[in-house]
């Protein structure tokens, strides 16, 4: 594996909760509510642009499958919070997939409950592809 393709992991996932101006990063979380009622979503953390430019890739020797499992770590963590604000998932969720390298790092899950009519009503579809 290419270690020029790694961004710092861990600046980048601390840098996500990170508020504002000169913050590394920017978080999106995305739904998506199928016709039968399966609750998707999407969390996504870019780099910013600028900065992304200015962070050299680590070039310790640190095992890349130790830092993989640290970001996904990580990124659950930050999932948690977001569901927990956002109340999308009431009885937990399951991750479906995630993708730890850099410039898109995400993790899409599904929640263990099926939509309610509320649900539908104030999350509306905003995952563009699944």
């Amino acid at each position: 594996m290419n270690s020029k393709r790694f961004i710092c992991p861990l600046a980048l996932i601390l840098s996500a909760c990170a508020s504002g101006p000169g913050k590394l990063t920017q978080t999106e979380f995305r739904t998506k509510i199928t016709e039968s009622g399966l609750k998707h979503f999407e969390l996504s953390i870019h780099p910013d642009s600028y900065l992304s430019k200015k962070i050299q890739p680590s070039r310790n020797s640190r095992d890349p499958l130790k830092r993989k499992k640290k970001l996904t770590r990580s990124l659950t963590n930050i999932t948690n919070q977001h569901i927990e604000n956002n109340q999308f998932c009431r009885s937990g969720f399951w991750v479906l997939e995630t993708q730890t390298f850099s410039p898109r790092i995400r993790l899409r899950g599904e929640c263990n409950e099926v939509a309610t009519l509320k649900d539908r009503n104030n999350f509306p579809d905003t995952v563009i592809e699944w």
